[in-house]
């Protein structure tokens, strides 16, 4: 289900933009948000019972502060909290872009995301150590193999009495 425009509601300060979008009958513990400086997408592929596809996803006006904005899903809602790069009032918070130009926007936001694991994979190891730059791996002795010797104190556990029966079992008791 592709949401309207007109299923969002929205306000904006200079400083901030202020989205809400209703999950229209969705699983909101299984719905996938992304959001990057100029781009959001809300998407929840659900199979569950009683619960709907849902997507939306839109390109911004203007770009905003990733590390600011916050998002905050409650009672079938979520609310977007975004903190504008470039404080100004926006004539409306959607990008007038076609979407082929969405679809070329997304490329270069994935390439810049492959190209960042790329350099974190270059700049870390191979395998996870737990060496320093500069430094040299630090040598553990190996210890014997050898036996532990165990002893154990015996404990004595009384088995309860039944108040119930303690008389009928002091006469079988006895008569044995």
């Amino acid at each position: 289900m592709v949401i309207r425009v007109r299923d969002v509601e929205w306000g904006q300060s200079e400083s901030a933009l202020y989205l809400k979008l209703e999950l229209h009958g969705s699983s909101p513990s299984s719905v996938d948000i992304v959001c990057t400086r100029r781009y959001i997408k809300v998407y929840n592929p659900t199979n569950q019972a009683n619960y709907q596809p849902y997507l939306f996803e839109c390109l911004l006006y203007a770009d905003v502060e990733e590390d600011e904005s916050t998002v905050v899903i409650k009672e079938g809602q979520i609310m977007f909290n975004l903190r504008k790069v470039v404080p100004e009032v926006w004539p409306t918070f959607m990008s007038e872009e076609k979407t082929s130009q969405i679809e070329l926007f997304k490329e270069k936001e994935n390439k810049k995301v492959a190209d960042g694991l790329t350099a974190l994979k270059v700049a870390s190891p191979s395998h996870p150590s737990t060496t320093r730059q500069n430094e040299s791996p630090k040598e553990f002795p190996i210890r014997d193999a050898g036996k532990i010797k165990m002893s154990f104190t015996e404990r004595y556990f009384p088995t309860p009495s039944r108040e119930s029966r303690a008389e009928e079992e002091e006469e079988v008791s006895g008569e044995s």
